[in-house]
């Protein structure tokens, strides 16, 4: 059951930053014509997937202690969903790029937390 929730979880978090990066690079090449609604919707749920998925490994996990790494990445989810949420509400220009930067950096942050494990 582990080992099935926590490749969910990955799937979950790849899709994720595909959706994220899909959307943007969308709006940078055609920044008047508007997502469809599909494509509002389904990061939302997969986005909420992917935080319950994350919550119920830390079910499994809890008996043993949760480690601080696995803390500090379910911390900078929701920042990642809100910096990228941000960065799809802003118009173009430097203050969009700076903050759709900031969210992947999130993401980046979360993916090496979990390969290295650090602390």
């Amino acid at each position: 059951m582990y080992l099935a929730l926590k490749h969910l979880h990955m799937t979950l978090a790849l899709l994720s930053i595909v959706l994220l990066l899909w959307r943007l690079g969308v709006q940078f090449a055609r920044p008047y014509q508007p997502l469809g609604k599909v494509w509002k919707v389904v990061p939302h749920i997969n986005d909420t997937l992917l935080l319950l998925a994350g919550l119920v490994l830390l079910g499994h996990v809890w008996q043993w202690q949760a480690p601080n790494w696995l803390w500090a990445k379910l911390a900078l989810l929701p920042v990642y969903i809100v910096l990228g949420a941000l960065a799809l509400r802003q118009r173009r220009g430097l203050c969009k790029v700076a903050v759709s930067g900031l969210a992947i950096a999130c993401f980046a942050g979360m993916f090496a937390l979990a390969r290295l494990k650090p602390f």
